[in-house]
Formats: structure tokens, sequence, C-alpha cells
């Protein structure tokens, strides 16, 4: 694994983890907004 390679996964798993627990702390508000959309 080269060292651009190495960065590239390292900002990868940084931008996932921090969408994955802003998605989790606004669950409820999104499936809120589903279920009073339909």
């Amino acid at each position: 694994m080269s060292h651009e390679m190495a960065g590239i996964a390292i900002l990868m798993f940084l931008f996932f983890s921090v969408g994955g627990v802003g998605l989790y702390a606004s669950w409820p508000d999104l499936k809120r907004a589903l279920q009073s959309r339909h």
C-alpha cells in the first residue's frame, strides 16, 4: 500500500465515521419526517 492510498483510506474512514454518527444522531428526526410526509 502506497502512502497516498493510506491517506485516502484514512480520509474515507473519517468521512464515513462522521457521516455515520451524524446519521445516527439525526435518525429519529429523519424517521419522523418520513412518516409525516406520507
